[in-house]
């Protein structure tokens, strides 16, 4: 089995990110990753060893094993995590700003679709920007939700 990572790994020993390094070739090709500072600036520099691929398929695998087995504490913690920001919103917010917000939401973020249409900006940049304007619509619809019973994501 192979998983392929979609994440960044740092080093514990100097911050750098780990890079996905080849080692080898034909069968006796193997991976590896490698902290890029060690990489490019030798052992001087950082002293961390390369992690074999398997091993941190492994030790993934082992933390995800972990977290399926504590389902039910993980999602009571969730749960509860999810309540407070809630709370605390629904405290911080009248109806009428949550109201306002949402539609202020809901605007910049036709804003952002439609200045990403006409200029073609970096994937990543609007990404990273819808991402956090669509977080917040849903917790403000959360806590409209929590307040008066409608679910306003019907609405919108």
């Amino acid at each position: 089995m192979s998983i392929r990572f979609q994440v960044s790994f740092f080093c514990q020993n100097c911050g750098s990110k780990f890079r996905r390094h080849r080692w080898g070739t034909g069968k006796h090709k193997k991976y590896v990753w490698q902290c890029i500072n060690r990489q490019l600036n030798g052992v001087e520099s950082c002293s961390t060893k390369p992690v074999k691929e398997k091993e941190l398929e492994q030790a993934f695998l082992r933390a995800m094993n972990k977290v399926i087995g504590l389902k039910e504490a993980f999602m009571k913690t969730l749960i509860q995590n999810i309540n407070k920001r809630i709370n605390n919103v629904e405290q911080e917010y009248s109806m009428e700003q949550i109201d306002s917000r949402l539609t202020e939401l809901q605007q910049e973020l036709m804003s952002l679709v439609r200045l990403n249409a006409k200029t073609g900006l970096d994937t990543r940049v609007v990404d990273k920007e819808y991402s956090t304007l669509a977080a917040e619509i849903e917790l403000m619809a959360a806590v409209f939700v929590f307040k008066t019973g409608v679910d306003v994501r019907e609405i919108l």
